[in-house]
């Protein structure tokens, strides 16, 4: 039998003050420390969170530590691994991982090699150009 100390049927106001996750599949979390082992969630909230073999939809956390884990959103201060980060979006001010694998990747620092289809620059300089072809053709509709 699995041990799981799954955090009380709380209603999404109520924050955890720890919850220790095992072999468990969550819906909403909302927790200040999180452990999590071999576990699926899907929305989850936190302070520090910590992953090992874990499946995560949308997590919002000051520090993750991802190990084995896969999160399909993540926003943090802080994003660590041992291994690898795989994500859709990553947006943290610091992702330090050796290996860091997203579609799209929004950070102020990344130590790892990268993986994205877009990261920060990219977004940056696709952002100005839009922005550059849509205020030209405005101007030109404008002198008709």
């Amino acid at each position: 039998m699995p041990e799981t100390t799954p955090p009380s049927p709380a209603t999404t106001e109520e924050i955890q003050e720890t919850a220790h996750v095992q072999q468990t599949a969550v819906q909403h979390l909302v927790a200040q420390e999180a452990t999590l082992e071999e576990s699926a969630i899907g929305k989850m909230s936190a302070g520090d969170v910590q992953c090992s073999e874990t499946a995560i939809g949308l997590l919002r956390a000051r520090s993750a530590t991802l190990n084995d884990s896969i999160v399909s959103m993540l926003a943090a201060r802080q994003a660590f691994s041992d291994e690898s980060i795989t994500a859709v979006l990553v947006a943290a001010r610091q992702v330090e991982a050796p290996r860091v694998e997203t579609k799209i990747l929004l950070a102020r620092e990344v130590r790892g090699n990268v993986t994205a289809l877009l990261d920060t620059p990219t977004a940056l300089l696709a952002g100005a150009a839009a922005g550059a072809v849509f205020g030209l053709l405005a101007w030109l509709l404008r002198r008709r």
